[in-house]
């Protein structure tokens, strides 16, 4: 692939970044039989801390799985930190 002009070049790069540049990693959260609305693929935003994963506060997360334990919901969910802010 060849790239001729800045501006695609400039996109492409931000999207590397984007992708590349960020550490992700998975999490489960068990939930309410309530939640069993929220499918794969979702993208939820977290509004509390838990106390061993303090940086799942406000921040956006993707649902990547998702079982039924017979009383609630796990999710696994994808959350990708930024290494210049510390989130």
């Amino acid at each position: 692939m060849c790239i001729y002009d800045d501006a695609s070049a400039a996109i492409i790069a931000n999207e590397r970044i984007r992708n590349l540049g960020f550490v992700k990693y998975t999490r489960q959260f068990l939930a309410a039989v309530s939640f069993g609305w929220l499918e794969v693929g979702d993208f939820v935003y977290l509004t509390e801390k838990t106390d061993d994963d303090p940086h799942a506060f406000d921040q956006m997360v993707e649902i990547v799985g998702k079982s039924f334990t017979g009383t609630g919901w796990i999710f696994n969910v994808l959350i990708e930190t930024d290494p210049a802010v510390g989130v």
